[in-house]
C-alpha cells in the first residue's frame, strides 16, 4: 500500500479551510448555548433564553440554505461571516427584549411592543442596514 500526502498550496488551502469550517460550526454551537444560557439568567426564564435563540437559529438555517441553493461553499470566509451575524443578531435581540421589559413596566403589551419597535426597533434596523 502507498500512500501520498498532498502538498503545495492547494493542499494546505484545502486542509486550512476544512479545520476553520469545522471549527466555526463548532463554535458558533458553542456561542448559541452561551447565548442561551445567558440569555435565560437574565431574563430568569427559560423562555427569554429561547425567544433569543431561536431566531438566531432560524436566521443561521435560512443563510445556510439560501448558500446552498445559490451554490455558495461553506468557506473560512462565509463561516466566518456566519458566525459574527449569530453574535450581531444576539446583541440585537436582547437589546430589544430588554427595551421591551421597560415599556411593559409602563403600559400594556400592544402598546409596549409599538413603542418598542418605533424606537429601539428603528435604531436597530438601521444599524444592521448600516452593518
Amino acid at each position: 500500500m502507498r500512500v501520498d500526502l498532498p502538498g503545495g498550496a492547494i493542499g494546505a488551502q484545502a486542509a486550512t479551510n476544512a479545520v476553520v469550517v469545522r471549527e466555526k460550526l463548532r463554535n458558533m454551537l458553542q456561542v448559541g448555548a452561551i447565548i442561551f444560557l445567558l440569555s435565560a439568567l437574565v431574563f430568569r426564564s427559560v423562555v427569554g433564553g429561547l425567544i433569543i435563540l431561536l431566531p438566531l437559529l432560524a436566521a443561521v438555517l435560512v443563510n445556510f440554505g439560501g448558500m446552498g441553493w445559490l451554490g455558495v461553499w461553506l468557506n473560512m470566509t462565509t463561516a466566518t461571516v456566519s458566525a459574527m451575524g449569530m453574535s450581531i443578531g444576539a446583541d440585537f435581540g436582547i437589546y430589544l427584549l430588554f427595551r421591551l421589559r421597560e415599556e411593559l413596566g409602563r403600559q400594556p403589551l400592544p402598546l409596549a411592543i409599538r413603542t418598542t419597535l418605533s424606537t429601539s426597533g428603528r435604531a436597530i434596523f438601521y444599524v444592521a442596514t448600516a452593518m
